[in-house]
């Protein structure tokens, strides 16, 4: 028996809010992030230390719905564990990021 499955015709309708993707993790120099807005709204995206401080403010502006992509030099940051924080008035996510100063393979 076949399965039929109903696609969206709206794209991002099936996605998560906020549903914030890292690479590569562990990082070096870089790390790469995407996530998806389901409406235009105000966005935050942050890298904090294991006890909740803020150590960088990657940015905080009001942004467009849809995908979204791109790029945080993190070379300044000493290797070690981290969270980095997506959020808006309506959502929150936190992803583990490993920062490590070895040679990237």
């Amino acid at each position: 028996i076949l399965e039929k499955k109903t696609t969206s015709v709206d794209p991002l309708k099936d996605q998560e809010t906020g549903a914030l993707k890292l690479y590569p993790n562990p990082a070096f120099e870089s790390v790469n992030f995407e996530y998806t807005l389901l409406k235009s709204d105000y966005v935050k995206l942050a890298i904090y230390n294991m006890n909740g401080q803020l150590i960088k403010s990657i940015f905080n502006q009001k942004q467009f719905k849809g995908s979204h992509k791109g790029k945080a030099n993190i070379s300044d940051l000493a290797e070690g564990l981290y969270f980095i924080r997506l959020s808006s008035p309506d959502f929150e996510k936190a992803i583990k990021l490993s920062i490590s100063r070895q040679a990237e393979r």
